[in-house]
């Protein structure tokens, strides 16, 4: 019966793998390191954002937000060389709105079912709820939503830096707005123009 199942879970998921090397995403998890929960990942479409290794913790201290991904099977054995186009992240709320492959894993899995997320991702949007959760084919992992903040100059998330962006980060000044905040400092000043200003015309490779 368990083979079974796992040949029903190998068809589901579409992968060209044996039954042996799908992910169970009751089996698998996901983690941060403590000091980067609540964290904020600046991301711009063409890759040129921060990398999760760079972000920022409230009050702009640099934290490494590296998000760790282990992917085992119904068995709880490790699932090696798992394609990195298959695990990708997204907001629960939906504000990350990524280009094509552009939040996806750093590297296929390793021999112990390890990967990463180090690389800055290629997207754009942003959210504020602290809500980020790991996918494999299509299933998000089982456990609760990472804490971590996304903003990018893309802040409308059409996937392109242009002047609809720059009015509304415009609009922003005297105020406060977390999309802006882009080194999370609890002010939008000259430090997140200076963000802003290299991401105009940034758009999906």
């Amino acid at each position: 019966m368990t083979r079974f199942l796992a040949t029903v879970a190998f068809v589901a998921l579409g992968a060209s793998a044996t039954a042996t090397e799908i992910p169970d995403p009751a089996n698998s998890w996901y983690v941060i390191d403590g000091a980067a929960i609540g964290a904020s990942i600046y991301v711009v479409p063409d890759g040129s954002g921060r990398p999760l290794t760079e972000a920022y913790a409230q009050g702009g201290n640099v934290v490494d937000a590296t998000i760790t991904v282990y992917l085992l099977d119904i068995w709880g054995d490790p699932v090696p060389d798992y394609p990195a186009e298959d695990i990708w992240i997204a907001t629960v709320d939906g504000g990350l709105v990524a280009c094509p492959g552009g939040a996806t894993a750093d590297a296929p899995t390793d021999a112990f079912g390890e990967t990463h997320f180090q690389d800055p991702l290629e997207a754009g949007g942003w959210s504020a709820t602290e809500a980020v959760q790991v996918f494999v084919a299509g299933l998000p992992l089982v456990g609760a939503p990472l804490e971590l903040r996304l903003n990018s100059a893309d802040i409308d998330g059409d996937l392109e830096v242009d002047l609809t962006d720059i009015v509304l980060f415009a609009q922003t000044l005297g105020g406060y707005d977390y999309a802006v905040d882009y080194n999370y400092d609890g002010a939008v000043d000259l430090a997140d123009i200076v963000r802003l200003v290299p991401a105009i015309g940034a758009d999906c490779d």
